[in-house]
């Protein structure tokens, strides 16, 4: 048996190492209880591949029959720990799947000596399992022939479905091949059913087809209502979103209490009032203040043994965090990119630079005796070089907050839409970052309402700390406004200001506030857009979701031009124009370890792809839209009618 995880390295662009190994172990060792259960013998694995076998080193008659129940109890307990996972590993988790190849035959088995000798496997039968597993499809099994001929001799012949067409697999050829039904689907008319799902999912694809894998979703298999899944995983991106701004409130609690033990002066907290009329765009501050150097508090918030965080946020504020993160949840609107989805996309990308930022420096802080890891010397450096952020849970809490937020109440269409449309909120915030300062109000008039009191007092323990953290919001959300061309001019000024042309000798003698203001707001710009900067695949998928949400405005008259006329070239030219550009900055300014090595060269290759496959890929967006609309009519479109799609992509360009 081969199994190899659908989707595992555009999943792996968006994550920390440590979260890829998570993923695996998690996985694998499940896998490995299964197969001692079973007397299954795992071989090795490869990457994401996981590769068993039956009968070796003990001979089996009923081999076929073992592996192909092996099989089935993998694909279910991975349906199930990816869903679980995702609440620790964040949004998408759970839409990986796995293909499953199985193959009988004869090898050739032993340990192979020299380095690192283990019992391996050779010979035609490995690669033919190989191909079963690569021509399969996603939360799939496919068997050979004569795999699928040991089943029916065994009385298995139930679980089998031919496969239409037969399939080329290298170096074999045409082969005829089945599919090992689920266990959720026995009677006869499921089976019709799920043959029916399955040619009709394989033969979908266009000649512009951006994978070979139809999507086959559990829903096709039985395990899973597409409805109740849908409402399952609404549930998992809340818990998810909650647990990320917890595990940063629990810093900010930490610093704050040891302010207070080493008695250090903090006003009296009182209630503040907003005049409800703001507009926000006029608020946005050149630098935010950033605390001065203490090591006592930054130790504190670093090298404070986990066990420790626990429970340190009052349960009332708990509460009250997860049932805010729920009400901004409902509040986006149900359009194909500005989502919640899109908003919980960008919270997991603000999340990975801040670590970069948190922990550079520090050998990541674990795994070492806290008495031998950071040196005074060291400690300063840390502060200094990362411009007090990694020193400041509350800044930290602001920038992961603001990506929750940042498109909430979007209405999917840009700014130049409302505005044209002369809409109140145009008028009310005079033609500027309309979108923006709205979804600013709204979260900040949420989270300041009196059932989010004890929240508001966990994260504000002065006044200081309320007009700082509204400052920082207001900076970094405003700044995602990147049609605003004169904001964006100031931008570079200020950036070429702080970085260019600066001695190693000068760097320390730059204000602090100012250059950590100009980080954060870089870190919610390029989580923005941080499927520019990712894999291929994720890319794409982001940019087709993009593209079905400006084609439902055209639709319903609310843009002029079909954005198909100008897809193409207009994503080049946003590559050049600021994608490049912004993954640059995050290198040139030094804070974010190897990360800015990796969204440069991301961005690099994926505008080379582009170039490549753009034009048939914008091809295949307008045909998948034209299949509703076969007439060319511009009638209205809903998210529901387009549907979602595996390969979905998009920027926020048009914000």
């Amino acid at each position: 048996m081969f199994a190899d995880i659908a989707g595992f390295t555009a999943w792996s662009s968006e994550r920390e190492p440590s979260q890829v190994f998570q993923l695996l172990e998690s996985l694998f060792c499940d896998f490995d209880a299964e197969a001692r259960s079973m007397k299954v013998f795992k071989i090795e694995t490869i990457g994401d591949c996981y590769v068993a076998v039956t009968g070796l080193p003990d001979p089996s008659p009923f081999h076929a029959v073992t592996m192909a129940k092996f099989a089935q109890r993998c694909l279910v307990r991975f349906s199930q720990l990816t869903k679980e996972l995702e609440l620790s590993l964040g949004p998408g988790t759970a839409d990986l799947g796995i293909r499953i190849g199985l193959h009988s035959g004869p090898v050739t088995a032993g340990v192979l000596r020299g380095e690192k000798a283990r019992f391996q496997l050779f010979g035609d039968t490995m690669n033919t399992a190989s191909r079963m597993e690569s021509t399969s499809i996603k939360n799939m099994i496919q068997v050979t022939s004569d795999t699928a001929a040991l089943l029916k001799k065994s009385g298995k012949g139930n679980i089998l479905i031919a496969r239409e067409g037969l399939i080329k697999a290298k170096g074999k050829g045409y082969l005829q091949t089945f599919w090992l039904r689920p266990k959720a689907i026995s009677s006869a008319s499921s089976t019709s059913n799920f043959h029916h799902s399955i040619a009709a999912k394989s033969s979908s694809y266009t000649k512009f087809s951006l994978s070979r894998e139809p999507n086959v979703s559990w829903s096709d298999t039985g395990l899973v209502d597409t409805k109740q899944g849908h409402q399952e995983g609404l549930s998992r991106l809340i818990k998810w979103n909650t647990k990320v701004l917890e595990s940063i409130l629990t810093k900010v609690v930490i610093q704050r209490n040891e302010k207070m033990k080493k008695s250090i002066f903090q006003s009296p907290k009182k209630s503040n009032k907003y005049d409800e009329s703001t507009r926000f765009h006029e608020e946005i501050a050149q630098a935010v203040d950033m605390p001065r150097f203490n090591r006592e508090a930054m130790s504190s918030t670093c090298l404070m043994p986990p066990k420790e965080k626990v429970n340190l946020i009052p349960p009332k504020a708990r509460g009250e965090l997860r049932a805010y993160v729920a009400s901004i949840a409902s509040m986006y609107r149900n359009v194909h990119f500005h989502s919640f989805e899109h908003a919980a996309h960008v919270t997991m990308s603000a999340q990975k630079l801040i670590n970069k930022v948190v922990l550079r420096n520090s050998q990541e802080f674990s795994g070492i005796a806290v008495k031998e890891l950071v040196k005074k010397s060291e400690e300063a450096d840390l502060f200094f070089s990362t411009y007090g952020i990694s020193a400041d849970p509350l800044a930290q809490f602001a920038v992961v907050f603001a990506a929750l937020v940042h498109d909430v109440d979007h209405t999917g269409v840009p700014n130049v839409q409302l505005i044209t449309e002369n809409t109140i909120l145009a008028e009310k915030y005079k033609n500027k970052s309309v979108a923006e300062n709205n979804s600013i109000q709204v979260a900040w008039s949420e989270l300041l309402k009196p059932e989010f009191s004890n929240l508001c007092k966990c994260i504000f323990g002065t006044d200081d700390d309320e007009l700082r953290f509204r400052q920082l919001l207001i900076n970094v959300v405003i700044a995602t406004d990147i049609a605003d061309r004169e904001r964006r001019a100031g931008e570079g000024v200020r950036w070429e200001k702080e970085w260019q042309n600066k001695s190693d000798d000068e760097l320390p003698e730059i204000d602090v506030s100012l250059k950590a203001t100009v980080v954060l707001e870089q870190i919610v710009l390029a989580s923005d857009v941080a499927h520019t900067m990712q894999h291929w695949l994720t890319y794409v998928k982001w940019n087709e979701r993009l593209y079905k949400e400006m084609w439902a405005a055209y639709s319903s008259g609310r843009a002029e031009k079909d954005p198909t006329e100008n897809w193409y070239r207009g994503e080049i030219g946003f590559f050049d124009g600021y994608i490049i550009p912004l993954a640059t900055k995050l290198k040139e300014c030094g804070v974010f370890g190897t990360a800015g090595d990796e969204y440069l060269g991301n961005a690099l290759r994926n505008k080379t792809e582009w170039i490549e496959k753009g034009e048939a890929i914008v091809e295949e967006f307008e045909a998948k839209i034209k299949m509703r609309h076969p007439n060319g009519d511009r009638g209205p479109i809903t998210t529901s009618e387009i549907g979602s799609s595996t390969l979905s992509t998009g920027s926020t360009r048009s914000s």
